[in-house]
C-alpha cells in the first residue's frame, strides 16, 4: 500500500514539473517590463541601423544620447505602450476591431521636436548629409526653425492619430489580442490553482506522517526550483551561443540581454518565492521526523 502511495505520487509530481513550469514562464513573459532600461540597448541599435563603420557607430550614439534624452525616450514609449496595455487588457471576444490612440504620441512629439533639433550638432563639412543621415543639421537645410517645420510636416503626415484594425481584414491578429488579453488576466490564478492543486492531490495521496507530506511537497518544489533555474541559467548564456551558430551584431546582442535580463527580473520572483517554500517545506519536515519518538 505505501509503495502504491508513492507511486501515485510520483505520477503527480511528474504532472507537476510538466504544466507548472510553462505556467511560471508565460507569467513572467507577460509581466515582464520591456520599457524601462531599454534606453541604451534601443539607442545602441538605431545607431547600427545607420553607421558604416565603428567610428561612425560610436559618433552616431554620442549624437543620439546627446539629442534624445532617456527621459524624452522613456515618455515617448509610455504615450505608446499605456494605452496599448490598457486597451488589450480590456478587449473583449466581441470587440471586432482594435483602435490605438496616437494622439498623445504625436503630441509629445511636436513637444520634444524643438529640444532634439536644437541638440543635433551640425554636421561636418566632410560628411556626406546628401548620401546618408548622420544625425546632425545640414547646413543646407537652413536655419534651425526650417529643420523643424520639416520634421513637423513629416511627422503630421506619416503618423496617424489612430491606428485601426479591423477584424474581418484581420481575423488571426484579433484572435490573437483577445488571446492575450484572457491570458493576462487568468495566467497568475492558474498557476498558483494548478500548483496548489496538484501540490494538494500529492499531500492527499501520502497523507501521513506529517514529516512525509512535508517531504514529498518540499522536494517538489525543490525539483521546480532546478527546473525554473536551469531555464533562468541557459537564456543567460544564450547571447555566448548565438554567435557561434549566426551572426549577429552588438547591438542585436545588446538588445537580447537587455530582453533577458528584463525578463529575469520577473521570473527571479518565482525563483526566489519556490526556493523559500522548498527550503521550509523540508526544514519542516526533517523537523517533525526528528520529534517522531
Amino acid at each position: 500500500m505505501v509503495f502504491l502511495r508513492k507511486f501515485l505520487a510520483a505520477l503527480v509530481l511528474s504532472l507537476f514539473v510538466s504544466f507548472v513550469p510553462p505556467l511560471v514562464i508565460t507569467e513572467s513573459v507577460l509581466r515582464t517590463n520591456v520599457i524601462s532600461g531599454s534606453y541604451t540597448p534601443a539607442t545602441q541599435l538605431l545607431a547600427d541601423q545607420f553607421a558604416k563603420s565603428d567610428a561612425d557607430r560610436a559618433l552616431f550614439k554620442e549624437r543620439i544620447r546627446t539629442a534624445f534624452s532617456e527621459l524624452t525616450y522613456d515618455e515617448l514609449l509610455a504615450g505608446v505602450s499605456k494605452p496599448l496595455l490598457a486597451q488589450l487588457e480590456n478587449a473583449s471576444p466581441q470587440q471586432n476591431q482594435f483602435v490605438l490612440d496616437l494622439g498623445s504620441l504625436k503630441q509629445k512629439m511636436r513637444e520634444v521636436l524643438p529640444g532634439i533639433v536644437k541638440n543635433f550638432p551640425e554636421c561636418g563639412t566632410h560628411e556626406a548629409v546628401d548620401k546618408e543621415f548622420r544625425f546632425c543639421k545640414a547646413r543646407a537645410m537652413g536655419s534651425p526653425a526650417r529643420f523643424e517645420a520639416m520634421a513637423t510636416d513629416v511627422i503630421e503626415k506619416q503618423i496617424p492619430s489612430h491606428f485601426v484594425l479591423n477584424g474581418e481584414n484581420n481575423p488571426q491578429v484579433m484572435q490573437a489580442i483577445h488571446s492575450i488579453s484572457i491570458i493576462k488576466k487568468y495566467i497568475l490564478p492558474a498557476t498558483l490553482v494548478v500548483g496548489i492543486f496538484l501540490l494538494g492531490l500529492i499531500a492527499l495521496i501520502i497523507f501521513s506522517p506529517l514529516s512525509s507530506v512535508l517531504a514529498w511537497v518540499g522536494s517538489s518544489l525543490l525539483l521546480l526550483e532546478i527546473l525554473l533555474g536551469l531555464f533562468a541559467y541557459s537564456l543567460q548564456r544564450l547571447p555566448e551561443i548565438i554567435p557561434n551558430f549566426k551572426d549577429v551584431s552588438a547591438a542585436q546582442l545588446d538588445i537580447l540581454k537587455f530582453g533577458i535580463g528584463a525578463f529575469n527580473a520577473a521570473f527571479s520572483l518565482w525563483i526566489v518565492v519556490v526556493g523559500v517554500l522548498s527550503v521550509a517545506t523540508l526544514v519542516g519536515a526533517f523537523i517533525f521526523k526528528a520529534r517522531k519518538p
